[in-house]
């Protein structure tokens, strides 16, 4: 006689490794898309969309002057640190401090989440920090 064993632990081991890359795929995606739309003034606000992976933190607080396409000017941009996210839980951060102001103005960040929300809607947890 002769069986073969299926181990329960190894399965649900694979699927949650498994689960973790979607998740951490889909925020990269969503990343992209979200610094692709992004408005382009000093390429500042771009800069400072990030992908925070499961168990990763994101990037820390900053302060650069950069000049602007529009003005020509020199201008102060700041962004804020990420928050620190659970370990299960994978996150898309944008930083800079003006980045609602100008999603106000012409929507970039959310079309990109509404995207992933409607591709897998029990995945995406659509929270404003």
């Amino acid at each position: 006689m002769s069986y073969t064993r299926f181990n329960r632990r190894a399965v649900l081991a694979e699927l949650t490794r498994s689960a973790r890359a979607v998740v951490n795929d889909l925020v990269v995606v969503v990343a992209q898309g979200v610094a692709q739309d992004a408005p382009r003034d000093t390429e500042f606000l771009a800069g400072t969309v990030e992908a925070i992976g499961m168990g990763e933190a994101g990037q820390a607080a900053r302060t650069e002057k950069r000049q602007s396409r529009r003005t020509g000017e020199t201008v102060e941009r700041n962004s804020n640190e990420a928050p620190h996210m659970p370990d299960d839980t994978a996150a898309l951060h944008v930083g800079a401090d003006y980045a609602i102001d100008a999603e106000l103005r012409e929507p970039f960040i959310w079309p990109n989440v509404e995207a992933a929300a409607q591709a897998l809607p029990e995945v995406v947890a659509k929270r404003r920090v």
